[in-house]
């Protein structure tokens, strides 16, 4: 199943894609019924790469929840570098917060983040180049890819300070999702596709 919210302004769209077909197949086909006249829309979502939609453009922007969850992971084996990273991380949650309590524009907020988050996650980068660079951290341990997992996927984690309402997290969809993934673990039993089906539309 393939969650889909489409924000414009105020208004809010949730689809949902239940087949075979991933997540990027799914928004290839929506996007190629986009007007080609409008500016490639941002993509909010996690690294995977079966999120992607084919050759339709969009603007890449990655869910900063997903990379922090491999520190929240790596927790128990390096409580005093995870610490450090999710107390980084807290606050550019808390200068979002601010950005919503005061109901800035797109380009107020981005430059609320650009100000603020900026040096935070400049911070943040040069310490994660740092433990890899100089051993101080094994990169196949868990603090080691939680690490290389931000590391590879900076230019979209940070989208956030360079691009116009560019989200931060994907965590409005999940909060949206979890009816459907409760679904699915009943869809494990079903035993035909016209079955499914009927689960599909009554979820």
């Amino acid at each position: 199943t393939t969650g889909i919210l489409s924000k414009i302004g105020d208004i809010r769209i949730l689809l949902f894609f239940t087949s075979h077909a991933n997540a990027g197949e799914n928004l290839e086909e929506l996007l190629k019924a986009r007007d080609r006249c409008l500016s490639p829309p941002i993509q909010m979502s996690d690294a995977g790469t079966t999120n992607r939609p084919g050759k339709e453009p969009v603007t890449e922007s990655l869910c900063l929840t997903h990379g922090r969850r491999g520190f929240i992971r790596a927790y128990r084996a390096a409580k005093k570098a995870c610490t450090y990273v999710i107390l980084k991380l807290q606050e550019v949650y808390k200068i979002e917060a601010q950005a919503k309590r005061l109901k800035l524009t797109p380009e107020e907020r981005l430059k609320l983040h650009q100000e603020k988050s900026g040096p935070v996650m400049a911070e943040l980068k040069a310490w994660f180049d740092c433990q890899i660079e100089t051993k101080q951290v094994e990169s196949n341990s868990a603090l080691g890819e939680a690490i290389e997992y931000m590391r590879n996927h900076w230019p979209g984690l940070t989208a956030f300070f360079r691009v116009p309402g560019a989200p931060l997290t994907n965590d409005e969809l999940e909060q949206a999702f979890k009816n459907v993934k409760i679904h699915l673990k009943n869809a494990l039993f079903y035993k035909t596709l016209f079955g499914a089906r009927v689960g599909d539309m009554m979820m």
